[in-house]
Formats: C-alpha cells, structure tokens, sequence
C-alpha cells in the first residue's frame, strides 16, 4: 500500500529560480505513493501501479511531455537519475527517458537496442550525463 508524499523547500530560497518549475501535483501526492526519486532539479514519484509524477525544473525532468507522460502512465517498476534527467524502467522491460537530452533525457538513438532491459543506471559530471541499461539477453 502506498503512502502520502511530503515534500517542502527552503523558506529562503529565491522565488526566481523556480521560475521555470513545474509546482508539484500535491492532490495526486496525497495517497498512493510507493517511492520518490530526486536529482539535482527535480523529483519524481512512482505510485501504485506503476504511474510516474513529476515536478521541478521543466529543463531538467520536472516536465514530462504527452508522448512520454503516456508511457508512463502505468507499470514503472524503478527510476534512477542523472543530474537533470530520469529513466524509468518498466515491468516489460522498456525504458523510457525524460529531462535534459545532455544528461540522458532523450534514448531515441538508442531506442531500438532497449529491449528486456533488467536495470539502468546513471552517471554523470561537469556538463553532461549518461544511463548505461543491462538486458536479460546479453
């Protein structure tokens, strides 16, 4: 069962730099909730079923496009992050990015390749990020 995600800034924080965020869906937080996922500018919450939300800075994953939004709708079992994007990995084995595409927010060179994915992880340093994806078939 699922919980209730709290979430809360510094009371100092400058209110410009949000200026491109993406305010949290706290109604859809409310209940449900089975894990929460942070990086450098955005979160991201698993609910039950598998749904993904996401808030915080469009640029760097606080903004899922349609496209993406659909394929996240249900059966997200992980996430992991780089800097400015995430990687969802689904109970089928396909992996779906978002964020900014000099961290791994876009996987559409790789796409085709992405197929019985069984983990991801990310890395990233000054500039720049990357997810590496292990599948079941070598």
């Amino acid at each position: 069962r699922g919980g209730r995600a709290i979430f809360w800034r510094s009371g100092d924080s400058d209110d410009e730099e949000l200026a491109d965020a993406v305010p949290a869906p706290h109604s859809e937080l409310s209940e449900g909730v089975q894990k929460v996922y942070v990086n450098d500018e955005a979160f991201a919450a698993i609910k039950e079923g598998g749904q993904v939300l996401a808030w915080g800075s469009r640029s760097g994953g606080g903004f899922i496009s349609e496209d993406v939004a659909e394929q996240l709708r249900s059966g997200v079992k992980s996430i992991t992050h780089t800097a400015e994007a995430f990687a969802a990995l689904k109970e089928t084995g396909e992996v779906v990015t978002w964020g900014h595409p000099s961290f791994g927010g876009n996987c559409s060179r790789v796409a085709e390749q992405l197929v019985d994915v069984v983990s991801i992880t990310g890395a990233w340093g000054s500039g720049d990020g990357a997810f590496a994806a292990l599948t079941a078939n070598g």
